[in-house]
């Protein structure tokens, strides 16, 4: 929840959003900060607070895919400009490199992590949304910076993120990670091999003063016949769903516009592979909770958008019987 005295900046934020007035959205945070509360505040108290309530409106069917993504967007060019008005930094310290795992395309977490960072004197730079390991491994070389820190949502791109910290390994980069991916103990970025995770900016930031002392660079160990599942649990992510899906529910077509893409169907079949790769997640963090959460969560969207009654059942059913000989995430999925 936010400080009591942003609450109503935060109604109003929400109310900018839900006309779709981005210029109304960014006068709220604007107004905040011209009142002397430090912009990190006012980005947790208002832009990820609303957030928050943008994915639970979502997730109710209560909002269509196209507004949560107009949404999002507008508190995106918010943090942007926002970021863009902070005084650059003085000399003397090396840049962080922030960047998304690949195929993550919400900026918004890691943007606020480098508008805060950049408030408070670091040299911050965001790389952008689905980066690639090429494209950060070359900024890196070009800035040698600080550390790198990767942004998560989804615990599908886990192994994505595990891929980033090998790629940055060899650099001798420490890596911090954090998102909604990571549990809060930072169990699963110790696993993947990161230097440290980091639940919120402020969070980031004491890693940061410490970083020498603390944070030595972990190289992700790579757990042979387990690697190679995971790699296989990904190649075959979007063969196996299709299978499942046309047992469970019959062939899935696309629609060819916004209006349909809300309805169960889509939905299950847009996020049946998320389920996947969630398992392939939990198979290389050994932590039976990321596909739980995954299969959780999306049951809890099918039956408010009116889904049959075990249509997410149906589908784990489907994909358990077609993982047989996958060792390691059957002992994990049992």
């Amino acid at each position: 929840m936010p400080a009591p005295m942003m609450i109503p900046a935060a109604d109003h934020y929400w109310s900018t959003l839900v006309r779709q007035d981005g210029e109304g959205a960014y006068q709220v945070v604007r107004r905040m900060v011209d009142m002397g509360v430090p912009l990190p505040d006012a980005l947790e108290g208002i832009v990820v607070h609303v957030q928050q309530r943008i994915g639970d409106t979502w997730a109710a069917g209560e909002w269509s895919v196209s507004q949560e993504h107009a949404a999002t967007a507008i508190s995106e060019e918010v943090v942007r400009r926002l970021m863009d008005e902070v005084p650059p930094p003085g000399t003397g310290r090396r840049p962080i490199v922030v960047a998304c795992a690949e195929h993550e395309t919400h900026s918004l977490a890691a943007l606020v992590v480098t508008a805060s960072l950049r408030s408070w004197g670091w040299p911050a730079e965001y790389v952008g949304p689905d980066a690639s390991s090429d494209q950060l491994l070359r900024r890196i070389d070009e800035v040698q910076p600080t550390a790198v820190m990767i942004s998560a949502s989804l615990s599908s791109s886990l192994t994505r993120v595990a891929r980033f910290v090998n790629a940055v390994a060899h650099s001798g980069v420490p890596v911090v990670v954090g998102g909604a991916a990571f549990d809060s103990g930072g169990l699963r970025a110790t696993r993947l091999g990161a230097s440290a995770y980091a639940a919120t900016p402020a969070a980031a930031r004491a890693l940061l003063d410490d970083l020498p002392a603390s944070l030595p660079h972990a190289v992700v160990p790579q757990p042979g016949l387990v690697h190679e599942e995971v790699a296989r649990l990904e190649q075959l992510a979007e063969d196996l769903s299709r299978e499942v899906l046309e047992q469970v529910v019959g062939p899935v077509t696309m629609p060819d516009d916004d209006r349909g893409l809300d309805h169960w169907r889509i939905v299950l079949a847009t996020y049946t592979p998320h389920l996947v790769a969630s398992m392939a997640g939990g198979v290389l963090t050994d932590d039976p909770t990321v596909p739980a959460a995954a299969r959780a969560w999306l049951d809890g969207v099918m039956v408010r958008r009116g889904a049959p009654a075990g249509v997410t059942d149906e589908v784990w059913a489907g994909l358990r019987s077609r993982l047989a000989d996958f060792p390691a995430t059957n002992a994990l999925l049992a």
